[in-house]
């Protein structure tokens, strides 16, 4: 799966979490739009890969709202903290582009396939 998706999932459940675990309603706002802009980035990352560092900028905002914003239960502050350092860790990571068969081949100095080349 790749790190793209990883984010989006996560960033449904930052969604999700901000609801269900101690927020208040200050920080269930912030922490859902956080979320909306993680999840949006990461799909625009899809198209542009250079746009993830983007989501770094976020997650790193959103390790600071998980130590920073009043009134947090210590689970929700605990899950935002790590959802945020796994999102900031994904978005520092160098996607992979093509695919496994877009591989380039293998040539010698007349343009002739090594014979240790796959195909």
């Amino acid at each position: 799966m790749s790190a793209i998706y990883v984010d989006v999932v996560l960033a449904v459940w930052l969604l999700v979490s901000a609801f269900v675990l101690g927020h208040t309603l200050l920080s269930a706002a912030v922490i859902s739009l956080v979320a909306i802009a993680v999840g949006i980035v990461a799909l625009m990352a899809l198209k542009r890969p250079g746009i993830r560092y983007v989501n770094s900028a976020i997650t790193l905002f959103l390790v600071f709202l998980a130590v920073l914003l009043p009134g947090l239960s210590a689970g929700a502050r605990v899950n935002t903290a790590i959802v945020g350092l796994v999102l900031l860790a994904l978005s520092a990571m160098t996607p992979v582009h093509g695919h496994p068969h877009d591989k380039p081949q293998a040539v010698g100095p007349e343009g002739a396939q090594h014979p240790w080349s796959p195909d």
